[in-house]
């Protein structure tokens, strides 16, 4: 009797597996474009505007408002855009194109416009900010511009002579991203962070040679950099991961080195990087896959650190061996959930898509009382009260719509009551238990969705 108790507790405690993060939706924005620039951003009022290039011999970019994974409005402009930063506190959102900054209300209306340079040359401006100003940086005349959201510009200056891709501010420290020609052995390409004051003046500087696709973000006086580290001259080329973490004055607090799980053979390329809410770093980009060793068959990748350095979690999306696919863009949406662009490529034929995906990621994603019917995870929360007499509540949260199962056992591992049995959308759902007509003494309730089970214990006192 003690043996088969033993075997119906162990039976009980089955504990639900999930991994490290869920996708939640996925939809595709637009088919038979090419492969091209493009970025995205959370406005102040919950919605996701995103833009890409929709051809670059004759320049044109489409802008794409959604709510959720529902498109509001789409609006082509004759120009290519280089960067978006969204207001504040009103909704709006500016963009940046190779010589002109632009603001755009909610409804897609252009609402103010500046020209930054009158240089010919082909490089772009680019834009970033916080909650209290916008910098742009004119890459054609090296000239960083700040300015507070009614527009006014506060003050000018001069930066290194570089091609500035991403800006980030964070307690008034700049950190630019940025790269040039030269200073390598196996490329020609040399990338470069660097930290200004938000009164113009370098503080500080780490460059990487060889590498490409250098990008930084800023959080908390806390620094994280990414770069795309290449070696040609090796016998099988490759193509690594750098990750830097550094305090606020430059002191290298820790680096990590991933090279794709493959040896860093062929390619495993680099495109974004954003902060974790609570401290870390989020890299996109894509790897040579492993099981399809030739330089044009990439998946793509999500990775994740922690503010120690640890490898915390890690997307794949590998639709198919048709086909590449190319992680880019990300930003947190208003439930942080990560919202991500990837742009699938045939490897034969010219149908290549932008797409949009909606993941929630466990300990961040949580669930959000203005969004309640959208959880952060499959999760089986303790009783209350614990113990109770007669009645106690079953709190339950699901992510996908799935066949539920709740039943109530006692220590010999009989069933004595079952709360659920159906179908149930996404959403968190409480159940109250009367254990009036039996004994005191220990219960156990058992949560299954789908091959998903979790089960809890609580205790009935008379």
């Amino acid at each position: 009797m003690k043996k088969f108790i033993i075997i119906i507790l162990m039976w009980l405690s089955a504990t639900v597996i999930i991994l490290p993060q869920t996708l939640v939706w996925e939809k595709q924005i637009d088919h038979n474009k090419p492969f091209s620039k493009n970025g995205l951003e959370m406005n102040s009022n919950k919605k996701t505007i995103m833009y890409y290039w929709e051809n670059s011999t004759v320049p044109s970019s489409k802008l794409v408002m959604l709510e959720n994974n529902v498109i509001i409005w789409e609006k082509t402009l004759s120009s290519l855009i280089s960067g978006i930063r969204t207001h504040p506190t009103n909704g709006s959102f500016y963009i940046t194109t190779r010589d002109s900054v632009f603001q755009f209300d909610e409804s897609g209306n252009v609402i103010y416009s500046l020209k930054i340079s009158s240089s010919t040359s082909k490089n772009f401006t680019i834009i970033g900010g916080d909650d209290e100003r916008y910098i742009i940086v004119d890459n054609n005349t090296n000239t960083m511009m700040i300015f507070d959201y009614n527009n006014s510009l506060i003050s000018t200056h001069e930066i290194d002579k570089k091609i500035v891709e991403k800006i980030s501010i964070n307690q008034n420290k700049i950190c630019i991203s940025s790269w040039n020609y030269g200073g390598g052995s196996s490329t020609s390409v040399h990338s470069y962070l660097a930290i200004y004051s938000i009164n113009g003046e370098k503080e500080w500087n780490d460059s990487i040679p060889d590498a490409n696709n250098l990008y930084a973000v800023i959080q908390n006086n806390e620094i994280y950099s990414a770069a795309c580290v290449y070696d040609f001259f090796l016998p099988i080329p490759t193509m690594t991961w750098i990750i830097k973490k550094f305090s606020d004055n430059g002191q290298l607090i820790w680096e990590r080195i991933w090279d794709g799980d493959n040896n860093g053979t062929l390619g495993n390329w680099l495109n974004n990087i954003i902060a974790l809410p609570n401290g870390g770093c989020v890299i996109s980009g894509s790897r040579t896959r492993v099981s399809q060793p030739d330089p044009n068959s990439y998946g793509g990748v999500i990775k994740a650190y922690s503010k120690e350095g640890d490898s915390l979690w890690r997307i794949d999306k590998d639709n198919s061996s048709s086909s590449c696919t190319f992680i880019e863009s990300m930003c947190w949406d208003k439930n942080k959930a990560l919202l991500a662009i990837y742009i699938q490529v045939p490897k034969a034929g010219t149908d290549i898509s932008f797409n949009l995906t909606n993941y929630f990621i466990p300990g961040i994603t949580p669930v959000n009382s203005e969004n309640p019917e959208i959880p952060n995870d499959f999760t089986l929360h303790q009783n209350y009260p614990n113990p109770f007499n007669p009645s106690t509540t079953i709190t339950f949260t699901l992510l996908n719509r799935t066949h539920v199962s709740l039943k109530i056992y006692d220590l010999l591992g009989k069933e004595v009551a079952e709360l659920v049995n159906e179908e149930l959308n996404p959403g968190t759902y409480e159940k109250i238990w009367s254990a009036e007509n039996l004994a005191s003494g220990e219960y156990f309730y058992r949560l299954e969705c789908g091959n998903l089970i979790s089960t809890k214990k609580m205790i009935f006192l008379k």
